[in-house]
């Protein structure tokens, strides 16, 4: 009974005492959460990239069914590439392929995403023998496509299955579900049907011409073809060899991938490659795209009509023969999918802009306004206004030009030299003159003190950006010669290019979790490593068992996070070349000012704290002051010791605001991912789609939230030791701080009590001696009628202490969803999506298919080929099934070509199935009966 008792106090100091530190740590540093995986995060996250990808929400049906419409995709071209097209050239040269079904062309469903998402991977599972670039359009060719042997080893799975296993493992699945047995099987019209039948494509059964174009697709003209591996990964990727896997590794934009210099032909090139032959009815436009280098410069061909009854903008998106146009989008300073060429740039441009209007905009000259001759409450409220808005006008038109001169040469589709230079003089001019000069202007006023640290700080940005421009520079007058150069002089001359680096890291990424992807699905399709007893290998479908162990898995979860390991993840460029976590300028603007404004604030702390001692050192001086007041007012100590200890907290908490950046910003991303924050179905979701202009707050509340957070702290700390120490209030503090000490012992004894106490006399909401249950909750009641008011005055700490301390943090909400009184942590998290919903891996993906199709036409995708990869995707993820969107046509025609047949493939499958069962129970009883007989 003693060890008993000694091991329940020993569990229950633990779980009372360091518990609480743990978990008070876990919670102020926000930096862990248990984050889903497999499978089911998989589809998490699809969902949550189609809720990014949708742009219209008035129909709760459409929104969370996670269709894309011709709509969403025509944004989506025109925000992230700068591709003006029409909602009917994406119905027409977009979902004319893609797209799997006759009734589907007005939108793609998520299992059509998902098969157009595994395009480079099936590719991948291929050898391509023969050159992309063929003369005439060929949907077989034996010489072509052959099984390669690829591991999927860029993922953590268990599972390190050949790509040649995968397709043969799926084709598997899908003749044991349709045919009830793994052999091949020949390659007919009434095969197809029956696959059609099986996973429900019924809208499918009726399609004559495309059963033949999918059999012409994966046999070619032979009639005794067999749906074996060969077969199966031909159809799977014949119609999509244009795509070069290699360009997954290269650093290149995934627009150049597709339009790149290598496609920088003429134009009648590109409209002869576009357009398909005379003779297809299927796809009789063409899309054209002028030979231009840059793609933000208008292009396209010409056309004398502006009318696109399908685009309500009203802008020219399309041409009158079906060609598309790129505009000018001002990549410079897009903060929203950051398109720019160097993002060190801008960076460093706005934080340059943040510093001059605070050294010198500020001290502008102030104009004097009066709007009327009396001292009206409305004359004054018309004077504040006038002035306030000529201030803001100092502050929008100086800044905009400031932030223009900057960025000038950091458009990555340009290489004018004159805007390099423009932007040099400009930095000299804005940034260096000012620092040396002083002037006054309507908008500025120059010149900083030798004690101002945040002018030396501006010097130190301006050379970083002179530094960036001359690479510039280099890059365009000596390319070939820093080419030949060894490595080291490349990393130099390159350094401030970041927007090939971040690209090619997102297409590793997207190859990185496409691959964790199939890896998550093939793994439910094996055997359970923990089951007692394995299941038969002569098994003809594993579709019931992936289904079983996807439910299973639903609940599987790993720790994610912490300080250590986001800032790690982060440093080493992982978190961006295996997730995909991209994170937005405006975040990395905000944590650059911080870091200055720590350097800043410690001095300028110490400087108050100095200031405000020898203030109170000359006016009250020593003993005469203590003379005159009666002892009443603090000592010189008092104060020198409550000014020394305030600045360190108010650094501290600073240092702490800092140290959450990026932490949060990678925890509150994967969160959303995997569904740890609802997306799709959560109705909160669609308030971060409402005003995108509200993340302008974002830079300005990472100055300022932190800042006001510290001189609270600041003053905070300095009243509290100051009471402490002061020989007036000590014994009263001292008196309040014994009550609270036995407060505290007094309520810890008491949790002992009921510890022991539920112990036993109860089992979760039940109770096992009820007259001991009784007898303590009435003893209970009575005592916390006593301590409830010190409970109430406790919590008001807790509350105002934590409003205090995330006053400085716009990154995690603080009050209830609900309770929208506190709209910076729904900005902040709509910064986050904003960018994920331009630069996610998946996004970006669909991209380059999107555009794919723009390029080569019918040549890349065709309904045919999707189709396959659909019963690809439904062989190895059937849990995606249920967001299949199709429309149901006549049953008779179905039943009409399903024929005899399909009731002799059922008979047959059934067969197989009632063989399997018996073969499963003779071996449980054989079982049964070796484990009694070993008993005996």
């Amino acid at each position: 009974l003693f060890r008993r008792h000694s091991l329940f106090i020993s569990s229950y100091a633990k779980r009372n005492f360091l518990s609480p530190i743990n978990r008070v740590l876990a919670w102020t540093m926000g930096s862990y959460f248990r984050c889903p995986v497999g499978a089911r995060a998989d589809v998490n996250e699809l969902e949550y990239i189609a809720s990014l990808h949708q742009t219209s929400d008035a129909k709760d049906d459409d929104w969370l069914d996670c269709s894309i419409e011709a709509e969403d995709v025509k944004h989506f071209l025109m925000s992230r590439h700068g591709i003006d097209i029409s909602k009917e050239d994406v119905r027409m040269r977009i979902f004319d392929g893609l797209a799997g079904g006759n009734d589907v062309d007005e939108c793609l469903d998520l299992t059509e995403i998902t098969a157009i998402l595994l395009i480079p991977r099936l590719l991948k599972c291929v050898e391509q023998k023969c050159h992309n670039e063929v003369e005439e359009y060929s949907p077989v060719n034996d010489g072509c496509i052959e099984i390669k042997e690829q591991n999927l080893d860029s993922t953590k799975s268990n599972s390190s299955q050949q790509g040649k296993e995968i397709i043969a493992d799926v084709l598997k699945v899908i003749l044991g579900d349709v045919f009830g047995s793994h052999n091949p099987v020949p390659l007919t019209p009434d095969a197809l049907r029956q696959i059609f039948a099986e996973y429900e494509e019924l809208n499918l059964i009726a399609d004559d011409g495309l059963i033949e174009d999918m059999i012409h697709m994966a046999a070619g003209d032979d009639p005794d073809a067999l749906l074996d591996v060969e077969t199966f990964a031909r159809a799977l990727t014949s119609d999509v060899t244009l795509y070069d896997v290699a360009k997954e590794t290269s650093f290149t934009t995934s627009y150049d991938d597709v339009f790149g210099k290598e496609h920088e032909t003429t134009q009648e090139d590109f409209n002869e490659d576009s357009h398909p032959p005379a003779d297809d009815k299927n796809d009789s436009n063409g899309i054209s795209f002028t030979s231009s280098n840059d793609r933000n410069e208008s292009s396209g061909i010409p056309s004398s009509s502006t009318d696109d009854k399908n685009d309500s903008s009203g802008c020219l998106s399309s041409t009158t023969d079906g060609g598309v146009s790129t505009l000018y989008t001002f990549p410079n300073v897009d903060f929203i999918a950051d398109t720019y060429r160097s993002r060190f740039q801008i960076v460093f441009s706005f934080t340059a802009l943040v510093l001059l209007l605070i050294l010198y905009g500020l001290d502008a000259d102030k104009t004097e306004v009066d709007v009327c001759m009396n001292k009206s409450f409305g004359c004054n409220v018309g004077t504040k206004l006038l002035i306030w808005l000529y201030k803001l006008t100092q502050f929008t038109v100086s800044g905009t030009i400031v932030l223009t001169v900057l960025n000038l040469g950091n458009n990555p589709r340009g290489d004018g030299i004159w805007e390099i230079i423009a932007s040099l003089a400009g930095i000299v001019i804005l940034i260096f003159i000012p620092s040396t000069i002083k002037f006054s202007l309507w908008f500025i006023n120059t010149g900083f003190s030798a004690e101002n640290s945040l002018g030396y700080i501006l010097l130190i940005i301006g050379s970083g950006l002179v530094f960036i421009q001359i690479q510039n520079l280099a890059r365009i007058l000596w390319k070939e010669k820093i080419l030949k150069m060894n490595g080291c002089f490349i990393k130099i001359f390159t350094f401030g290019e970041t927007y090939l680096k971040d690209e090619h890291a997102m297409k590793q990424a997207a190859a990185f979790k496409i691959n964790r992807m199939i890896n998550n699905a093939y793994v439910l399709h094996q055997h359970s490593s923990n089951a007692k007893r394995v299941v038969p290998s002569n098994d003809i479908s594993t579709n019931a068992r992936s289904l079983r162990n996807y439910n299973k898995a639903a609940d599987n979860f790993e720790l994610v996070g912490g300080l250590v390991w986001s800032m790690k993840m982060y440093l080493s460029g992982s978190l961006l070349r295996t997730e995909g976590v991209r994170f937005n300028s405006k975040h990395l603007i905000g944590y650059l000012l911080q870091t200055v404004i720590i350097i800043v604030a410690f001095p300028v702390f110490i400087g108050i704290s100095v200031y405000l001692s020898d203030l109170y050192d000359l006016s009250f001086p020593e003993p005469e002051a203590v003379f005159m007041i009666g002892g009443y007012l603090p000592r010189l100590w008092m104060m020198e010791l409550s000014l020394a200890l305030a600045p360190i907290a108010a650094i501290s908490f600073l240092i702490y605001i800092w140290l959450m950046i990026i932490p949060s910003i990678t925890l509150t991303t994967l969160k959303l991912r995997s569904g740890f924050i609802p997306s799709l179905r959560d109705p909160l979701f669609k308030a971060y789609r409402a005003n995108m202009y509200n993340t302008a707050y974002v830079i300005g509340a990472m100055i300022w939230a932190p800042l006001v957070m510290a001189l609270v702290f600041y003053s905070l700390v300095f009243i509290a030791v100051l009471l402490i120490v002061w020989q007036v209030t000590r014994t009263v503090i001292f008196t309040i701080a014994a009550g609270v000490v036995a407060t505290v012992i007094t309520v810890l004894v008491k949790q002992l009590v009921v510890k022991i106490l539920l112990f036993y006399s109860h089992a979760a909401f039940y109770r096992r001696r009820v007259m001991l249950s009784n007898i303590a909750t009435v003893v209970l009641e009575c005592w916390h009628i006593g301590i409830t008011l010190l409970a109430i005055i406790s919590r008001l700490g807790k509350l105002l202490a934590i409003t205090i301390l995330y006053l400085g943090r716009i990154d995690r909400p603080f009050l209830a969803e609900d309770l929208q009184i506190d709209n910076f942590p729904l900005l902040f998290r709509q910064s986050i999506l904003a960018m994920e919903a331009h630069r996610h891996p998946y996004i970006e993906r669909l991209g380059v298919m999107y555009m794919m199709k723009l390029r080569y036409g019918h040549r890349f995708g065709r309904q045919a080929g999707s189709i396959w990869r659909l019963l690809f995707v439904f062989a190895l993820m059937p849990w995606l099934r249920k967001y299949r969107i199709q429309d149901f046509t006549d049953a008779d025609d179905i039943i009409e070509k399903l024929g005899t047949a399909s009731n002799k493939n059922y008979v047959t499958k059934i067969e197989a199935e009632n063989e399997s069962l018996k073969i499963q129970l003779e071996e449980l009883v054989s079982e049964t009966m070796g484990t009694a007989s070993n008993k005996n």
